[in-house]
């Protein structure tokens, strides 16, 4: 066969590799572009979450449930509680509203900005997605909202001199509150769901396992082991102010 041939052919057959090898390439490059603007808004969607999850959390609620285990400690250790001054209430309620707010993933201004870049850049490939996931900004402070509006029902006079009525008010607006926490994590699932799909298997998998945890955040301090530290804090008490008889 003529040399020129050969080369011809090795010449053509180059380039057709070539452009195959850049196809692939290109393929590839794109492919990870994509499944990095579906990770950064796979990662956006699971923030929501966690703050959806973490603002759940009522400092009232946590306020009331320490000091029924209080109550229940001084109880049993046969000590006269008193009337516990407001003010301490006040005190606690600020205390919890602090701690929530710091363990709650921070949706700020320049976070919904980031997700808002990250569904235009997600649009691009799947619009139809992208538009589906739009919205997620109106969950910010929502939970603050509507446990302020409870306490205000719940001061109502009306509501406060019956205590049948006041504690049919706190079952309902308990009811309430769980009710529209499932319908949201629900909602916010669903979309993850949707935008995990469209990740490797490992994310997938790992998504799965994350979903998995759908109940609202319990306040049970029983876990904080706040009746043995009540337990120290009264023997060392007692160590150095025996109680009269007038404090038991």
């Amino acid at each position: 066969m003529d040399i020129k041939i050969i080369v011809a052919l090795i010449s053509v057959s180059g380039i057709a590799l070539g452009s195959v090898i850049r196809g692939v390439g290109y393929f590839y490059q794109v492919r990870a572009e994509r499944l990095k603007t579906t990770k950064e808004t796979l990662y956006y969607l699971l923030e929501f979450r966690a703050h959806l999850k973490a603002s759940s959390f009522s400092p009232s609620d946590l306020s009331a449930a320490y000091f029924s285990l209080c109550r229940d400690f001084f109880k049993k250790k046969h000590i006269v509680e008193g009337d516990v001054p407001k003010q301490l209430d006040l005190v606690l309620n600020q205390m919890f509203a602090s701690i929530i707010e710091k363990v709650t993933p921070n949706i700020s201004c320049e976070f919904l900005a980031a997700y808002e870049t990250s569904l235009k850049a997600l649009a691009n490939d799947n619009p139809v997605l992208a538009y589906k996931l739009r919205g997620k900004e109106a969950y910010s402070g929502m939970f603050d909202m509507v446990d302020e509006y409870f306490k205000h029902i719940k001061a109502i006079d009306e509501f406060k001199s019956d205590d049948s009525i006041h504690e049919l008010m706190n079952r309902q607006i308990g009811q309430v509150s769980d009710w529209g926490f499932n319908e949201q994590l629900e909602q916010t699932d669903l979309d993850i769901t949707l935008v995990a799909k469209r990740c490797d298997l490992r994310t997938r998998w790992e998504v799965r396992q994350i979903l998995k945890n759908k109940n609202k955040p319990t306040h049970n301090l029983q876990d904080f082991g706040i009746e043995e530290l009540l337990e120290l804090l009264l023997n060392d008490f007692l160590s150095n102010h025996p109680l009269t008889s007038q404090d038991s």
